[in-house]
């Protein structure tokens, strides 16, 4: 699949479905199921995945123009957090079959002990988007990452949100069995997950600024605010296009450096 096709798909898919009623809905806390299946349908949260996991082992120089386009449309959607428990679960050779989203926590959201008999049991802050999950993976230690059934025995989702008003949960968990306790595919990463979770949101807020720059104010009103700060604070005026030029050219570097999750992953 070649990067101008991906591009084209999530461009036409996040510009024809998400506007700011759809956005403002989110916030209201309705989960927006029929763009869920969209997005199952299109393949991007298992773009990653090796071909028996339904993926193609895409590279995050291929998967580059989803996640802009997640924060250019302000996607109100778990599609980055999916597809990076997907890449963690197809390279730790763990299948698991759910349409439903994955959520993902680093280590330093976490304060669990995992007890002799194999029990989790402590909570996690800020997990986006457990309330509407089935799933979540875990960042342990370097070694460990746990993958956990949020409707398992034990497991409180106390929902909440984030400053954008997106879901943004406290899991917290009594003795809970975790369904597997995986070894890091990527040893080369400390924590895989808070490492490709930056990655994501870094190509995200790329999307996010550059929406912010060349839209009107009749537009969601994150960006309106974003613009009319920048109109403030002049931060974009004469040098906008070499600045963003500079802030996409340390993006990609760090994607550079997380490619380390594909060569490691065999």
């Amino acid at each position: 699949m070649s990067n101008d096709f991906i591009n084209d798909a999530a461009q036409k898919l996040f510009a024809n479905e998400v506007d700011k009623g759809l956005i403002e809905t989110v916030e209201k806390g309705v989960y927006p199921q029929g763009l869920w299946e969209q997005v199952l349908e299109s393949g991007f949260t298992q773009l990653f995945c090796k071909e028996a996991d339904d993926g193609i082992e895409a590279t995050w120089e291929d998967a580059y123009p989803i996640f802009y386009h997640l924060g250019y449309s302000q996607v109100p959607l778990p599609v980055a957090e999916t597809a990076i428990a997907r890449l963690i679960l197809s390279a730790s050779g763990q299948t698991l079959d759910t349409q439903r989203p994955i959520c993902i926590a680093a280590q330093a959201q976490a304060k669990l002990s995992h007890d002799s008999a194999g029990l989790l049991q402590g909570e996690i802050q800020s997990v986006k988007w457990a309330q509407h999950a089935q799933w979540c993976l875990v960042t342990l230690s370097a070694e460990k990452i746990a993958l956990f059934d949020l409707s398992a025995s034990g497991v409180q989702v106390q929902a909440g949100t984030d400053t954008s008003n997106m879901p943004s949960d406290r899991v917290v968990l009594n003795g809970v069995q975790p369904h597997a306790v995986l070894n890091n595919p990527f040893s080369n990463l400390e924590d895989a997950i808070q490492t490709c979770g930056a990655c994501a949101r870094a190509v995200m807020m790329v999307g996010a600024l550059e929406f912010a720059l060349i839209s009107p104010c009749n537009t969601p009103k994150t960006a309106c605010n974003l613009a009319n700060l920048s109109a403030k604070t002049k931060p974009f005026s004469s040098n906008s296009h070499s600045w963003l030029v500079k802030w996409q050219w340390l993006v990609r570097r760090r994607i550079w450096l997380a490619k380390t999750c594909q060569t490691s992953a065999v």
